[in-house]
């Protein structure tokens, strides 16, 4: 009898030896990728239940955040919506969204003088850059692909994951603008001005072009360059599943980009 109660013991301590060992891999070495996952719906529904900030025109919103009672606890509500959209987007459960493209454009060299104020609040940390685009064009490239962005996230910011996918990074001049635009599934709260304003950083020469790579495995916001100013930002294009056949226009070819 107490042979086959040892066994049974060891076979008990064996499986919970099992499931210890799993959880453990779900929860410590696999959980950034499951948030990631675009079929975990988890991660969309609990998206949310965080307040995002409100879109303003002319100071009035057109689209902002409005509480419910529901388990989602809060609603996007857009203002003239068809009238938006291009600026606002527009994402739904059933139809989501594969990729948000990002514009950032300003000016190299002399800046204009809307610049020239918030370099007043901002600091003189991004005057007088001369953007090396071909330099800029090697500097992104640790970015692309599924990284944790936590290096250039607001310590604010609620998104539950850090772990973006970034589809593209093209950066070119004309004229006197610099024009960045970036491509990913998602980004993090002031995620385009942070990686801005380290690019800008290297720009100017104050950091080599390995620095990004760098950046992006230390996860900590606190070695970067500071928060770009927002003067120039544009959310260019929203990305749909072809599925849905819904009007669909390239972002290089909006005559404002």
């Amino acid at each position: 009898m107490n042979k086959e109660l040892k066994r049974v013991s060891i076979v008990v301590l064996l499986m919970f030896l099992a499931l210890f060992g799993s959880s453990t891999v779900i929860q410590v070495l696999t959980a950034d990728d499951l948030r990631a996952d675009g079929r975990n719906s988890r991660t969309l529904y609990a998206s949310y239940s965080a307040v995002r900030g409100p879109i303003l025109v002319d100071g009035q919103p057109i689209a902002e955040s409005v509480p419910t009672d529901d388990e989602y606890k809060f609603q996007r509500t857009y203002t003239d919506g068809p009238l938006f959209a291009p600026v606002t987007g527009y994402f739904t459960l059933n139809q989501g969204n594969t990729g948000i493209d990002y514009v950032h454009r300003f000016e190299s060299g002399r800046p204009g003088p809307h610049v020239m104020i918030n370099a007043l609040t901002h600091g003189n940390e991004f005057c007088g850059m001369v953007a090396a685009c071909h330099l800029l064009d090697t500097g992104v490239r640790p970015l692309i692909g599924t990284h944790d962005f936590s290096t250039f996230r607001a310590a604010h910011c609620q998104a539950k994951s850090p772990v973006k996918l970034m589809h593209d990074i093209q950066i070119r001049r004309q004229g006197d603008l610099i024009i960045f635009t970036l491509k990913a599934n998602a980004f993090l709260h002031h995620m385009v001005r942070n990686l801005v304003g380290s690019l800008v950083y290297i720009g100017q020469g104050r950091e080599d072009v390995t620095w990004m790579g760098e950046l992006l495995a230390a996860k900590n916001r606190q070695i970067a360059a500071p928060t770009f100013m927002p003067d120039g930002l544009y959310l260019a294009k929203i990305d749909y599943d072809e599925k849905w056949a819904l009007p669909q226009e390239s972002a290089s070819q909006l005559p404002w980009f």
